[in-house]
């Protein structure tokens, strides 16, 4: 039988930046200013209360108050008596990269690209900075910085860039900055769009392309090239005109992708920019599309505290004793981190389970008796590794408790048509003869909710009989013996 399904895609980002006009790539290690303060270096970064408030809080080196580490926690640390977790990389392993227009168009004169000194600053101190050097090929990269916002500036002679970049996730690619000489107009694209991920089921998806004018001088009678390799459908509307410094255009475009077997797929989106004067910028980056999602689903006795986090960096909050949460299934190396504290008392204390196949059967709790199931999983190194589709898992959050896991999503190599497709459902009557040589006759019919396309009717000692669409066959030629006879229905 033939089964084809339809299958899901994902987004994995709401906003990307693209790989060109003003985006990032890889390269030297990072130097720091003796004279910059180190203060609360070891917990620079984005932290959350657990206090089931969602209080967030960013710490620099003008963060005041006590800041005191939890003993044995990684990801926990009391700030003036109250208990944070953290919720943002502490040190985010990124590449970047600068180029210029190799054609001459832009740039015409500087060709070299090897020793840039790349500045990053916090946005929120500039205590926080890193500078690094591209490589021969313009790529640079660090790890010093923690997740969180930054300007991007160059340390160039003649050419410059300068924009906005967020930190986000350890392996991450920031793009590719083009260099532009001092004085002309420079850009910097993205994709937005309010679906959060995109799924390969057909499905037309809209969204714009943000294109932001950081250059010093007005960008003239712009006309844009924008498509996306491999989509099932795309299409753009027809934006001209001009780009004031530090303004920005939106071109809305819609797009569609196909079924895949994969859970993750990426698409590579290209920006080509002209202007009245034939100069090119171009741009790309890459939109994620998964194959199909799951719910996640927990629940607990008592209020639990803790968050999901994605493999983009991006996490959803627990502040509740049930929650919902549906996610796309990810590459076989990748996974989601369910992380769960408890140093609020000793009455928050209780069993909690989550599932991935169904709602959560709390009358399971009673039959937990070992509250060290699952233990020790207090550092992220120590998480026991849980599969979609495994059953209910139950555990206990102690006092002082902080309990993480890994979830992953195992390959299935079927598009979701073939996964869903269930198979025909076929009748077959006989009426036979025992006199060799005289007609046997075959009455068959079938239901499919895709519809039936062919018939196979076959003899253990003859072999196939018949193929096709009729729903009835007779014949006088059958071998001597006790046949057993098959009949198998094919869908679309």
């Amino acid at each position: 039988m033939q089964n084809r399904n339809k299958m899901f895609l994902s987004l994995v980002l709401a906003q990307i930046l693209f790989n060109g006009c003003g985006s990032g790539g890889s390269g030297s290690t990072s130097s720091t200013s003796t004279e910059r303060s180190t203060k609360n270096i070891d917990y620079w970064g984005e932290w959350e209360s657990i206090d089931n408030s969602s209080k967030t809080v960013y710490i620099t080196s003008q963060t005041g108050g006590n800041i005191e580490a939890v003993k044995d926690q990684e990801n926990l640390i009391v700030i003036d008596g109250k208990y944070f977790k953290r919720i943002g990389s502490r040190n985010v392993n990124f590449t970047g990269s600068v180029y210029d227009d190799g054609a001459g168009r832009i740039l015409s004169g500087f060709e070299s690209i090897a020793g840039i000194e790349i500045i990053l600053r916090n946005s929120n101190d500039e205590n926080i900075e890193a500078t690094v050097k591209s490589d021969a090929n313009g790529v640079f990269k660090d790890n010093s910085l923690p997740a969180g916002d930054y300007k991007l500036t160059v340390n160039d002679v003649n050419r410059t860039v300068e924009t906005n970049v967020s930190l986000v996730r350890d392996g991450q690619d920031i793009g590719a900055f083009q260099l532009v000489p001092k004085g002309l107009a420079n850009f910097q694209t993205n994709f937005q769009s309010q679906t959060e991920f995109f799924y390969g089921n057909g499905t037309v998806y809209s969204g714009e392309v943000v294109v932001r004018n950081i250059g010093y001088d007005v960008g003239r009678g712009l006309s844009y090239d924008i498509s996306l390799d491999g989509a099932k459908t795309f299409s753009k509307n027809n934006v001209l005109g001009s780009i004031a410094v530090g303004d920005e255009v939106r071109i809305p475009v819609t797009f569609s992708f196909d079924s895949q077997v994969e859970n993750e797929k990426t698409y590579k989106i290209k920006v080509k920019i002209a202007d009245s004067s034939k100069r090119i910028w171009q741009d790309s980056g890459t939109i994620t599309v998964y194959k199909n999602s799951f719910n996640f689903n927990l629940s607990a006795e008592k209020v639990l505290n803790g968050t999901i986090k994605y493999p983009s960096g991006k996490f959803v909050s627990i502040n509740s004793k049930n929650k919902t949460v549906t996610l796309p299934s990810l590459s076989a190396d990748k996974n989601y981190v369910l992380n769960l504290v408890n140093y609020g008392s000793f009455a928050e204390e209780g069993i909690y389970g989550f599932s991935t196949t169904g709602s959560v059967s709390t009358g399971e709790f009673a039959y937990l008796t070992d509250t060290s199931s699952y233990e020790p999983n207090d550092k992220l190194s120590e998480a026991p590794i849980i599969k979609t589709g495994d059953s209910q898992v139950n555990a206990y959050l102690h006092f002082e408790d902080v309990d993480y896991f890994k979830i992953y999503s195992p390959q299935i190599d079927k598009t979701i048509e073939e996964l869903n497709n269930k198979a025909p459902t076929v009748y077959l009557s006989v009426q036979n003869s025992a006199i060799r040589g005289q007609n046997v006759s075959f009455s068959f019919n079938g239901t499919d909710d895709e519809g039936i396309v062919k018939y196979e009717l076959s003899s253990n000692i003859d072999g196939k009989l018949y193929s096709g669409l009729e729903n009835s066959f007779s014949t006088s030629s059958l071998s001597e013996g006790n046949h057993m006879i098959s009949l198998v229905g094919y869908d679309k």
